[in-house]
């Protein structure tokens, strides 16, 4: 790679050297032909002669010649210019292709609570009279009517999303350097520890037909963008007792990509949840703050933060060893409720925000982020200062 550009470097003052000799071997075979008859030769060094002979020159004619200079002085820039086009979009396959290997730019949603409850309620309908009924009111001496009024009882059950009144997340982002051929990318293992806890709402604020809750029913989801990052999990704490996650969120419209874990949940009220996992990524880490009150802490050795999303963190300090950062988020910022309806937290029973966060020219947003839990999120992104293919891209730019 820096031969490549050492040598397109050195052509270029080439063709400038070039240029200057072939203008200096114009001037002089001129200047020899010019030159009148019993007069010394001129010498090389003897350019007072061209100084004049410029300065006599019309300003257009001087115009005209150097944009000839500089048009063929272009030559070396648009070869450089073509390079560095082509090694971008290299780069740009590369980085999608180690992406898709290691991770890409990670988004946490949850845990949260998926439970099913049932809802009755009284439907009536209008029925014809039979022959018999209607004999009976002939006999009864009642008014004669084509048709009756049933009412009937319908048991329905649907299913809600209940959001954690307390999220606390901390993390360690540890920064490596995966290379292929010429080219390198950042990437980042984050050991993750969650904890909180969830308070059970009253489903009536919800339906206010809500017949029973099945809390013995419900599951514990959490959405990852790329779930094929994972490089470890522990088991589940929940309510003290434990439970062990599964692949998938059981296609829950409100976590599409993710891992899940079946409880049971009768009994108290209030129910505290702990589990650890490690997890692959690129470019950065984002969580969508879904409690009452979230909490997250994260620290790294890269010394190059980039803190992105919708929130800034409360605290933050950077230097040649790495970064903290904290956030403590409240849930007013966001537009939805801690009990809702799973079809009301569902890409299509809602309007996407389509709010973007942190994401750069080489990827775009997650997925997920299309979701409305993810309106609002907070995150990093382990930045590159000095990324040289735009700086070569901005001098080549300017070099005309």
């Amino acid at each position: 790679m820096r031969g490549e550009w050492l040598w397109l470097l050195t052509a270029m003052f080439v063709v400038l050297a070039l240029c200057v000799a072939l203008s200096l071997l114009i001037w002089r075979l001129w200047r020899k032909i010019t030159l009148p008859e019993g007069a010394p030769p001129p010498r090389w060094t003897d350019l007072s002669a061209l100084k004049t002979r410029v300065v006599q020159t019309p300003l257009v004619l001087r115009l005209i010649a150097t944009a000839a200079l500089a048009l063929l002085m272009s030559a070396p820039v648009n070869m450089i210019q073509d390079l560095v086009s082509a090694r971008t979009d290299s780069y740009r396959e590369v980085v999608r292709e180690l992406s898709h290997s290691w991770g890409g730019r990670q988004l946490l949603i949850g845990p949260i609570l998926s439970v099913p409850y049932t809802i009755k309620y009284v439907v009536t309908e209008e029925a014809p009279l039979t022959a018999s009924e209607k004999a009976e009111l002939a006999l009864r001496g009642e008014p004669l009517r084509a048709a009756k009024t049933i009412s009937r009882e319908i048991a329905t059950e649907k299913t809600a999303i209940v959001l954690p009144e307390e999220l606390n997340i901390a993390g360690v982002l540890d920064p490596e350097t995966r290379k292929r051929n010429i080219y390198s990318l950042l990437v980042y293992t984050a050991d993750l520890k969650l904890s909180g806890f969830f308070r059970k709402p009253d489903f009536k604020s919800l339906d206010d037909r809500t017949s029973a809750v099945h809390w013995d029913r419900a599951r514990l989801l959490v959405s990852l963008t790329d779930t094929k990052a994972f490089r470890g999990i522990s088991q589940l704490s929940l309510g003290g007792r434990a439970y062990k996650f599964v692949p998938g969120t059981g296609k829950s419209p409100a976590a599409p990509t993710g891992f899940s874990a079946e409880v049971d949940l009768d009994g108290a009220a209030d129910v505290p949840f702990s589990f650890n996992m490690a997890i692959g990524g690129s470019q950065g880490f984002y969580v969508a703050p879904v409690a009452v009150v979230s909490r997250m802490d994260l620290s790294s050795s890269w010394p190059h933060p980039k803190f992105s999303g919708m929130g800034l963190p409360i605290s933050r300090e950077a230097g040649p060893t790495g970064f903290t950062a904290g956030w403590n988020v409240p849930n007013l910022v966001r537009n939805y409720p801690q009990l809702a309806a799973l079809e009301a937290l569902s890409p299509d029973g809602a309007a996407k925000k389509g709010q973007e966060y942190g994401y750069d020219e080489y990827e775009s947003r997650p997925a997920a982020g299309d979701l409305p839990l993810a309106e609002y999120v907070v995150g990093v992104d382990l930045f590159e200062p000095v990324f040289h293919y735009s700086l070569i891209t901005r001098a080549v730019k300017y070099a005309m």
